[in-house]
């Protein structure tokens, strides 16, 4: 019996140490690439210069571009920062409120935003440093 104990700790402690040195996805700088709501791509030369940027100890800095109006090409960043966590099955939690799935391929996250009336998928490539 004492045997058996030993293996399932063992067995415990390997399965704590695989999710500690399970790298974050997450973290890194990334640039949105694509807008699209309700299949239409709506994201523009502005909008993709948006950029966000996940920091391991568990917070992010945003800068969101956005034309100030359609009639004069203006292109206005808006600087936020904030704090996020991996809840687990590719959810996160962002400012202990909102919680999204964030989909990983490749070198490209996205997440659907669904509401009354519309749907809309912002898809982020990894900026390499």
């Amino acid at each position: 019996m004492k045997h058996f104990t030993f293996f399932i700790f063992l067995f415990l402690i390997s399965n704590v140490f695989a999710q500690i040195s399970k790298p974050e996805k997450l973290i890194g700088k990334w640039k949105l690439s694509e807008e699209i709501e309700d299949g239409k791509k709506i994201s523009t030369e502005c909008t993709r210069k948006t950029t966000v940027e996940f920091f391991k100890n568990g917070t992010y800095s945003i800068s969101e571009y956005t034309e100030e109006s359609e009639f004069d090409n203006t292109c206005s960043p808006k600087f936020r920062n904030g704090n996020w966590k991996n809840i687990g099955n590719s959810k996160y939690l962002f400012n202990n409120k909102n919680s999204s799935e964030i989909i990983f391929e490749k070198e490209t996250y996205y997440y659907v935003i669904e509401s009354e009336g519309y749907t809309i998928k912002y898809i982020y490539s990894k900026i390499k440093n």
